[in-house]
Formats: C-alpha cells, structure tokens, sequence
C-alpha cells in the first residue's frame, strides 16, 4: 500500500496542531472569528470556542479522509457504487482499488489540510497583530 499521501496528511494534521499550541497563549480571549469580503472583522467569539471547533474539524478529518479505507474494507462489494464495479472490485483487483482510493483521499485530505492551516494562520496573525479591530471599536 503506499502510504506516502497518509504520511503527508498526518505531517500537516501534526502542523495543525503545533499551530494550535502555538498560537492559544498568545491570542486575546476574544477573537474576530470572522471577516467580511473588505477583510473587515464583522464576528466575534471567545479563543476556547474558536480552538474547540479547530479540534473538532481536525478530528473530522481523519474521519472523512483517513476513515473511509477501513470502512470500505469491510463492506461488502454490492454496496460499493464505483463505475464498473464488478471490474474493480474483483478479487485479483480489490486491494490494489481500495489503496488508490485511499492514496487519493490522503492527498484530498493532505490539501485540505494545507488550506486549513494558511486560512486559520492569517486569522491568527490578524488577532494577534491587532489588524482585526477589537470589537465594539
């Protein structure tokens, strides 16, 4: 199986959460938490919530893009919808679908990831940097 792509995925999962540590004692204990198309900070929500749904997103994804390939191992091939099931999931075939499948969701994932992590930093660097006006200001 080539585990290249999840390797990758869980290299940036750890980056996420290096991020994470890094940032939280550094940040306000309220944060813009969002930013009209002007860039403009319009939302505000405190730091422990904000950290709580980044865990709960990171977790979310080994489950959509790490999870899938053991799932899909243990179901049975009438209830895989693919083009041309019979042929991909022939015996001789199977294990070699199923990895591909998986490779390709881990270099999904691993891009998700990426943007995940260049989205939460810029919004890191604008709370932190005071570029998100405090609110009420």
């Amino acid at each position: 199986m080539n585990r290249i792509g999840v390797w990758v995925f869980f290299l940036f999962w750890v980056i996420a959460v290096a991020q994470m540590f890094h940032y939280y004692p550094l940040l306000p204990d309220v944060m813009a938490s969002h930013f009209n198309a002007a860039g403009q900070p319009d939302n505000w929500s405190p730091k422990r919530f904000l950290f709580g749904m980044e865990i709960l997103i990171l977790l979310l994804f080994i489950v959509i893009f790490i999870g899938p390939r053991y799932w899909i191992s243990q179901t049975p091939d009438r209830w895989i919808s693919i083009p041309r099931r019979e042929y991909w999931v022939a015996p001789e075939r199977r294990e070699k679908t199923l990895d591909e499948l998986s490779a390709q969701l881990a270099w999904f994932g691993s891009a998700t990831l990426l943007l995940f992590i260049a989205v939460f930093e810029m919004g890191f660097r604008s709370n932190l940097y005071g570029h998100a006006m405090s609110k009420g200001a």
